[in-house]
């Protein structure tokens, strides 16, 4: 994964998704912790799916018991009216995979990350049942797992009890048959019930995490597969003693010992496929597109994520949100259309993409759209540059700045990405705007408010602030720092995104809800982040632009200190500068500026003389995580009205006087200036 506190830029952040998403052959799950409803949608789709299989496994081996006895034509592991379910019990299993993820995903509201999980139905369950790929729905799920689920349970009974094509006469031979559909059935169940638990409450009490990563798909914490082992091996071995093996067409015929062998794996290979149906579906395609969401530190949901936007040396712009919810989708093109998929290339920004259109916008007014990509526009530019911009604008407010950042692509994005492997690498070459917040310390970017259909690429909002404020706009991104989304008010929803009243809808009947007949609740007005809201150009101070080439890698990788500092520190080694020959351009090194024939890397560049940090003594001390932090000091006071998602102030203050100064940018109250008790250690770069 990519730290962003290696990243001196505002820009880099609105790019790292792109490689860190982009699908292996699991779906991949960010980690941020599930709410309330996406655990209860996921703890139904478990519990429905192993009822499913378990109930196809015991139709299949009771079939099985019954055609020894009675004879019969059926086909034991076919479950369907003809043959082993003749009443139509799975059938009625299936529903319940249906009606319960019916009520408690779809109904609920569950989003399209809990979707995204379950990425192609297994075959033959995809082409018998002509769904798509990838897929796309809860319905769709539904179809597929109850598919699944039978064949899971028909091919377990066709490798552990076989086909036989004639009743078995010998009782010796059926007590046997049925012993191992009996005991080894149960040891399915047992696995696939105490995995699921696991996983569910790894879930509820550890945050969201990859079936892999919690260790639930082998784990076994009260022994209870085990004992379903022991139970089913002692069962086989006390009514096969007497069974002449060859009879059975069961996966091993040699002894008794090689036939317990045969079937505990074949009971743990379904029961493995089982855990894993519950919660994610195996890939059968190769990407064509990655579509990255990108999601700030505080999400449109209310999740707090890793991701971190760290800026310059000082640490007064540390830990900042980023924009959240808006999405960067990129082609690309694999060595396989199915995995494995081998490295793939990324051939750039796709036009299919869902915000594409929204993104592409003429260099010299970024309010107006364009559709020649990275070329002279004649009607829509007047002949300027068509660029893409990576994102609406970037708020940030740290140290009394207020600065709104857009990210323009100046060539389209290369790279690799190896779905198989979940690594790769990026190309882009930004030329970043840096406006100045004149809005003014909470607001540093204008903002879309009250559009009643975000991101649908419709100006149905209207701009507040910027060099079109009262003029129309689309919302495409939210921040939960400063242009917070739409949320309902109260109901079963309260605190979920919301577009109008009727998505905070009160489920019927549903317990202590306070909507018993689905009463709507209350949805609260949007604001959102636009590029149709551009910021005024006189507050442009970075002129044409910073220039910006980014190697992004899903590789470990760190900014080495190869840059002689200024001044009486010449003697200690900085970060970065810009080159002598062209400030616009930041380097790292000499060579970058001597390939550029742009001088050397010795310019300072914003006039401030270069340090490692802004420490009392200089010493970035590590605290875990990647983060370092000045034990000497300084120590930031700020006001407690204006804080970040972390709680985290940015306006710097020394007395309450301070905040009483500039209260009219909170709405009238900015808070008291904390106390020096509380005062926080500068962060830096280690």
């Amino acid at each position: 994964m990519i730290d962003f506190n290696k990243l001196g830029s505002a820009a880099a952040a609105a790019l790292v998704l792109l490689i860190t998403a982009a699908p292996t052959s699991w779906a991949f799950h960010t980690g941020d912790p599930y709410g309330a409803i996406e655990l209860k949608c996921r703890k139904t789709i478990s519990k429905t799916f192993t009822k499913a299989v378990q109930t196809g496994q015991k139709l299949v081996a009771g079939c099985h018991k019954s055609k020894n006895k009675s004879g019969g034509a059926a086909d034991c592991n076919v479950i369907d009216l003809a043959n082993a379910d003749p009443k139509g019990k799975f059938t009625k299993a299936k529903d319940k995979i249906a009606t319960g993820m019916q009520k408690t995903c779809t109904d609920a509201g569950v989003g399209v990350n809990i979707v995204k999980e379950y990425i192609s139905c297994p075959e033959p369950c995809s082409t018998d049942l002509g769904l798509p790929n990838p897929l796309t729905s809860f319905a769709e799920i539904a179809q597929c797992l109850g598919c699944y689920a039978g064949d899971i349970a028909e091919n377990f009974g066709l490798a552990t009890q076989g086909g036989p094509t004639a009743p078995m006469t010998s009782e010796a031979d059926q007590a046997c048959h049925i012993a191992i559909g009996k005991g080894f059935g149960k040891y399915l169940a047992a696995i696939m019930k105490e995995r699921t638990k696991c996983q569910n409450t790894a879930e509820k009490k550890e945050g969201a995490l990859h079936l892999e990563d919690t260790g639930c798909i082998t784990a076994d914490p009260k022994g209870k597969i085990a004992a379903a082992l022991t139970k089913a091996n002692s069962g086989v071995s006390s009514a096969c003693s007497a069974a002449t093996l060859a009879n059975l067409d069961s996966c091993s015929d040699v002894d008794l010992a090689n036939l317990q062998g045969c079937l505990a794996s074949e009971a743990e290979s379904a029961a493995d496929k089982g855990v894993a149906g519950s919660y994610e579906l195996e890939a059968t395609i190769c990407p064509t597109r990655v579509d990255a969401l990108v999601r700030g530190r505080k999400t449109i949901n209310g999740e707090t994520t890793n991701t971190r936007l760290e800026l310059g040396w000082t640490g007064s712009a540390h830990n900042a949100d980023l924009q959240d919810n808006y999405l960067i989708s990129v082609d690309v093109e694999c060595q396989n259309a199915s995995p494995p998929c081998g490295d793939c290339d990324i051939l750039g920004v796709s036009a299919d993409g869902a915000q594409y259109n929204s993104f592409l916008r003429c260099q010299n007014n970024l309010s107006v759209p364009c559709d020649e990509p990275f070329a002279n526009d004649a009607d829509d530019c007047g002949g300027e540059f068509c660029t893409y911009v990576l994102g609406p604008p970037l708020p940030v407010s740290a140290g009394n700045n207020p600065v709104c950042s857009i990210n323009r692509l100046k060539t389209d994005i290369t790279g690799t990405s190896n779905p198989d492997t979940g690594e790769g690498e990026l190309n882009i070459s930004l030329s970043t705007l840096v406006n100045l917040g004149v809005i003014g310390l909470t607001h540093p970017c204008a903002v879309c408010g009250n559009d009643p259909v975000p991101q649908d690429g419709v100006r149905g909002g209207v701009c507040e602030g910027g060099a079109r404020d009262g003029l129309s706009c689309d919302i495409q991104g939210f921040s939960a720092a400063f242009a917070e989304p739409k949320t309902c008010l109260d109901g079963d929803r309260i605190g979920k995104p919301c577009v109008d009243d009727s998505n905070c809808l009160g489920i019927p009947n549903f317990p202590n809800s306070g909507f018993p007949n689905g009463t709507a609740g209350v949805c609260a007005q949007t604001k959102g982040l636009s590029l149709d809201c551009s910021p005024v150009p006189l507050a442009n101070i970075s002129g044409a632009g910073l220039n910006i080439d980014l190697a992004l890698t899903t590789g470990a990788s760190s900014l080495a200190f190869e840059n002689q500092c200024d001044g009486a520190l010449s003697f200690l080694d900085c970060a970065c500068g810009v080159c002598s020959g062209d400030g616009s351009i930041p380097c790292r090194n000499d060579t970058e500026c001597d390939v550029l024939g742009a001088g050397t890397c010795t310019a300072i560049g914003s006039g401030v003389e270069r340090v490692p940090n802004a420490c009392n003594d200089g010493d970035c001390a590590p605290i875990g995580g990647g983060y370092g932090v000045c034990l000497a000091g300084p120590k930031d006071l700020f006001c407690d009205g204006a804080v970040t998602v972390d709680g985290d102030g940015y306006i710097g203050c020394s007395t309450n006087t301070d905040c009483d100064v500039v209260k009219a940018t909170c709405g009238g109250d900015c808070g008291n200036c904390i106390d020096v008790a509380d005062a926080k250690n500068r962060p830096c770069f280690l």
